[in-house]
């Protein structure tokens, strides 16, 4: 039990400081594009239509968008490429090491829910915004694949001649049976061949 609140505390510690880049990052992007940093309609404006927010405005070519979606493209596209250059083996990290780097850290500075509210929370419903919006998320995700295997490809590149490790050594009862371990081929010089 002493472990699992170990882990939590980890993964809140990296969550807290993933969570408070993330919000840096939303402040900076806005501020360098000189735009108000929420969209979301006013429901406490007797007008109605967008409430305090400038009518048309656009963010990526989406009107009514509630989220800037270079933010998105921003968090969740560098998010990516540190977790994969982290699960490549790029820094030799213990367990409590990628819980606060990897899940609490990463975890928490990506945004998958915001990502899902750009062509949902679209506070003006057109079919070039919600046909906009749709495409942004699947340059996002699209890209962000790109950049996690990026990022995996080279912290494996970088990681010395061993990778990524996998220390089941503790506990393997939850693998397969079938599971199979590849052990590294080493050829008569001692140098790692995959």
């Amino acid at each position: 039990m002493n472990s699992i609140i170990k882990n939590v505390g980890l993964v809140a510690l990296g969550g807290f400081i993933g969570t408070s880049l993330r919000e840096f990052v939303s402040h900076t992007v806005s501020s360098f594009a000189g735009v108000p940093l929420a969209c979301a309609p006013s429901h406490a404006s007797s007008a109605g239509a967008l409430g305090q927010v400038h009518e048309g405005f656009a963010w990526g070519f989406i009107t009514g968008a509630t989220v800037n979606p270079w933010y998105l493209l921003i968090v969740n596209l560098l998010g990516a490429l540190v977790l994969g250059a982290i699960v490549g083996g790029l820094f030799d990290l213990d367990v409590s090491d990628r819980l606060i780097l990897g899940t609490g850290l990463c975890g928490s500075f990506t945004t998958y829910g915001s990502l899902m509210m750009l062509p949902a929370g679209l506070a003006v419903f057109s079919l070039s915004s919600v046909l906009l919006s749709v495409l942004w998320c699947v340059l996002i995700l699209v890209a962000g694949f790109g950049f996690a295997l990026l990022g995996f490809k080279f912290g494996m590149a970088f990681a010395g001649s061993a990778g990524p490790q996998l220390d089941v050594s503790e506990d393997d009862s939850a693998l397969p049976e079938d599971a199979i371990f590849i052990e590294p081929d080493t050829s008569d010089n001692g140098e790692v061949t995959r």
